[in-house]
């Protein structure tokens, strides 16, 4: 028998077993005590695969004795398998134990789901199966194949931009850090373009993929990373000629409730947006709020939406988010 398995980024929350006995309710509400104590993801996901039933590759464990091969489409920076979708038909480097240990350094035992604790604590005792590990005998039994990922994205847009006669560069395909913070870095290259050539010869396209964050304030605008970066970039290349960052997200998506995936920006606009609309790029930065300034900017100086607000929809297709570097040779040279 052989079992195919097509997995993606959102699996996690379309493949959904609680383990245990445990309700939906139940894992949702340790969920959201997860995601509001600050821990990285991959210890959110470590907890959460121990309470369920088919991640940690437990999927994998189900299908035995079954040939299983997993097709993946990977939307995590770097493609680690036990990340992407949760993955169900890997083998997971968590024990348990672990899982406590992140409750214990986020204060989280008390408040906790008492369901949920009491499961995990009955792993640690050796009461309930551990998730799949790599001397299982399932694993060897198991192909992983990923199909599609940020950095074949990333070098097709590289193999594009060389077809239109630009000189190319992939930075890296493991951006991450603060958006913000990371826009510095892209507008540092194009200083150093614009003002020596290099790091590449004009005209020259940078490309570089990964996934940012935005730390929200209190009462946070709309946005997402990728406006908030190519926001953060237009303040730094400002007065920069014949250059333009793009910053968008592949699936069409720059987080919740805007239908953004992000901008293109050139060394003019965070000038033109103040002296013409009265916009001061900077305050809508810093209150999180990057998808109104650009619809702004858009209705006041096009008259027109999905310009440079990259406004297409959805892609039907998540691998990360890719930034995209174009510095041509100055029109005032």
């Amino acid at each position: 028998t052989l079992v195919l398995c097509c997995i993606s980024g959102g699996s996690s929350a379309l493949l959904c077993a609680p383990a245990g006995g445990l309700t939906l309710g139940e894992k949702q509400e340790a969920t959201n005590q997860l995601l509001g104590c600050g821990c990285p993801i991959h210890e959110k996901n470590a907890v959460l695969k121990h309470l369920s039933l088919v991640k940690g590759g437990q999927l994998l464990r189900a299908c035995q004795p079954a040939k299983v091969v997993s097709l993946v489409l990977s939307d995590v920076v770097g493609d680690p398998l036990d990340s992407i979708g949760s993955g169900p038909t890997v083998p997971d480097g968590w024990t348990f134990d672990d899982c406590l240990k992140v409750l214990d350094t986020y204060k989280l035992r008390e408040t906790f789901p008492k369901s949920c604790m009491k499961y995990l604590l009955d792993g640690a005792a050796g009461k309930v199966p551990d998730t799949l590990k790599k001397e299982d005998s399932a694993v060897e039994n198991s192909r992983t194949v990923v199909v599609a990922g940020n950095a074949i994205a990333v070098e097709a847009a590289l193999e594009k931009a060389r077809s239109m006669g630009y000189n190319t560069l992939l930075l890296s395909t493991f951006m991450e850090g603060e958006a913000k913070e990371v826009a510095k870095t892209w507008s540092a290259l194009a200083k150093e373009e614009r003002k020596f050539g290099r790091p590449v010869a004009l005209p020259a396209c940078i490309i570089g993929g990964g996934e940012t964050t935005v730390s929200l304030n209190e009462n946070p605008g709309v946005g997402g990373r990728n406006q908030a970066l190519a926001l953060s970039a237009a303040l730094q290349i400002r007065g920069l000629d014949s250059v333009a960052i793009l910053a968008g997200a592949t699936d069409g998506g720059d987080g919740p409730f805007n239908d953004a995936a992000g901008a293109v920006v050139v060394g003019s606009d965070a000038d033109v947006a103040e002296k013409k609309l009265g916009l001061d790029a900077q305050q809508f930065l810093d209150r999180c709020d990057a998808y109104n300034f650009f619809k702004k900017f858009e209705d006041g100086v096009f008259g027109n939406s999905n310009v440079i607000h990259l406004r297409d929809g959805p892609t039907g297709t998540n691998v990360a988010d890719v930034t995209i570097l174009l510095v041509e040779q100055s029109q005032s040279e």
